[in-house]
């Protein structure tokens, strides 16, 4: 997949917590990334390494409410 379709975990990460301000921000992303796999692929396993499509990004960001696409 070409770098221009992935969108790395840890910037969904930190636009989350710029957002949220979570005490413990990887831990409650993890939380939420793990909750948002088991109901969009029903599965806690996606195959990502470190990154996510876009469109799992647009999914995941619906899925948690918040636009972490935008800068």
């Amino acid at each position: 997949m070409k770098t221009s379709n992935k969108i790395p975990i840890s910037v969904l990460c930190a636009r989350l917590q710029a957002i949220e301000h979570y005490a413990n921000p990887k831990r409650a992303f993890n939380e939420l990334l793990l909750a948002w796999r088991v109901h969009a692929h029903k599965s806690w396993y996606t195959g990502a390494e470190g990154w996510l499509s876009v469109n799992d990004a647009k999914s995941l960001s619906e899925y948690a409410g918040y636009d972490l696409l935008r800068k």
